[in-house]
């Protein structure tokens, strides 16, 4: 495995959110991707994930926030083939905070996972 396709592909899915370009994001998306929200009932997948980051931004807002992700704390691991990635973020404005867990090999972006602190915001 390269470690520069795995890095690229990492980079670009990080655009993809900065940018908030489901396109870009979804190209780097391996087969079987999920995003592991506990705020929702199920995981997000490579055909729900435009959809997942078009509400993004209403979820956050609702929550008393801009919108915007603020990240900090970030590391990033290689490891056997794949990157592994930790960061800690935030919902600019509002008190939600929280971890991320992202996994990448040369296949794309595996998996995502997100916890909430101090609590697991409700969007209903």
């Amino acid at each position: 495995m390269s470690e520069s396709k795995r890095l690229e592909l990492r980079q670009m899915y990080d655009r993809g959110w900065d940018a908030w370009d489901a396109e870009l994001l979804c190209s780097t998306l391996a087969d079987g991707f999920y995003f592991d929200d506990p705020a929702l009932k199920e995981p997000v997948t490579i055909e729900t994930m435009p959809e997942y980051m078009a509400g993004w931004k209403d979820r956050v807002k609702a929550l008393g926030g801009t919108g915007e992700i603020t990240s900090r704390d970030s590391v990033l691991q290689d490891n056997d083939g794949a990157y592994l990635s930790w960061c800690w973020w935030g919902f600019e404005g509002t008190n939600y905070e929280g971890s991320a867990v992202t996994r990448t090999t040369d296949r794309g972006v595996e998996y995502e996972r997100i916890t909430y602190y101090p609590s697991t915001p409700s969007f209903d």
